[in-house]
């Protein structure tokens, strides 16, 4: 399916056939730190890609780097510590020893959480999944393993999950399993200056107001089992969302068809020259984008907007425009309410180039 231009396509084919040249099956078996036995069954994959495999009854596996997704190798095992290799390449793999995870016991807090379990997790899911309409046919399968809680003191709501995250999304079908690493949602509290009442209930006190929030994990993707979405559907439904998305964003910059793919830059609500304001180097691996100002507004080709906040005015992505410092830039608008519900595979719009 073409879901760039013919001229895209072509940019995307040169750079990534310079880099998929590389690629390197990497072997490995992984044993229990503390006792040295073999551990079958480990989840071995390039996070954020539907690449992976599971490690055999000898716990050995062997999978294809693409060192083009620039993506990290994860071994994750239910009873072990996650374990992340960012640079796999450069590292030993042979021998992959995980660590037994300990039952730490609860935590206990100074200050007392006021806010109930339905509430965080209401607000949990609307934060992670998204505020698009796609969100609600997302089934969110563990949610009781998540552990909320709101700091009354920061004024945040933060989440940990000792085991991936299960993600059935039916819309697009993929379930994901989603090793959440950082997730902090910021509200700030209104003191009410009296009581008044809602469906019969009297609100008094305080009123919390959403801010901001950061996610960041790592996801691995795997075809929903059975034929719904059927593939026609299941295909035109992840083009669109691939249309709305930071990656298509990032792409049509570096590609330098930004204007052609229908996008348009505002600063301070005016329409600027994209060349004026923004400087695109190639960094060998991948791009760096600087950026004039620190925060911007764009259009896309179906008129949905979204708000480019800055807290650096350099952004670093991979050759095939993965944001590699999500810290760097904040997004508003369509952006923001995409979260998990309009993820993709890193190598979506890619797959003819997979070795």
């Amino acid at each position: 399916m073409d879901l760039v231009n013919k001229n895209v396509f072509v940019f995307w084919l040169l750079t990534a056939a310079s880099l998929t040249t590389s690629a390197q099956v990497i072997t490995g078996c992984i044993k229990d730190a503390d006792t040295g036995e073999a551990i079958p069954n480990v989840a071995v994959y390039l996070a954020g890609t539907s690449i992976g495999v599971v490690s055999g009854l000898e716990g050995c596996f062997e999978i294809t780097y693409r060192p083009d997704l620039s993506a990290a190798v994860v071994f994750s095992a239910l009873g072990y510590e996650k374990i992340s290799i960012e640079n796999p390449l450069k590292e030993n793999l042979s021998v992959i020893k995980l660590i037994p995870k300990v039952n730490d016991l609860e935590t206990v807090y100074l200050n007392p959480d006021p806010w109930t379990r339905e509430e965080k997790e209401r607000w949990f899911k609307k934060l992670f999944l998204g505020a698009i309409p796609e969100a609600a046919s997302c089934d969110l399968q563990n949610l009781k393993a998540i552990r909320l809680r709101y700091n009354p003191s920061s004024s945040m709501l933060t989440a940990v999950c000792d085991v991936p995250i299960i993600i059935k999304n039916k819309h697009l079908g993929y379930t994901i399993l989603y090793d959440l690493s950082d997730f902090e949602a910021v509200f700030s509290e209104i003191i009410l200056s009296q009581s008044f009442s809602i469906n019969n209930k009297i609100i008094s006190g305080k009123r919390y107001k959403y801010e901001s929030a950061f996610v960041a994990g790592s996801a691995f993707f795997k075809e929903l089992e059975g034929k719904k979405p059927r593939a026609k559907r299941r295909e035109k439904r992840r083009e669109t969302m691939y249309e709305q998305s930071t990656v298509r964003f990032f792409r049509s910059l570096t590609g330098k068809t930004f204007e052609e793919d229908g996008y348009i830059l505002y600063h301070k609500g005016f329409k600027v020259a994209l060349n004026t304001h923004v400087r695109i180097r190639n960094s060998g691996t991948g791009f760096i984008i600087e950026f004039r100002e620190n925060a911007y507004s764009i259009t896309d080709n179906s008129n949905l907007q979204s708000a480019l906040i800055l807290a650096e005015q350099r952004v670093v992505v991979d050759a095939y425009g993965n944001n590699l410092s999500p810290r760097a830039i904040q997004f508003g608008g369509h952006f923001a309410i995409l979260q998990v519900a309009g993820l993709l595979p890193l190598e979506y719009g890619l797959d003819d180039l997979k070795p």
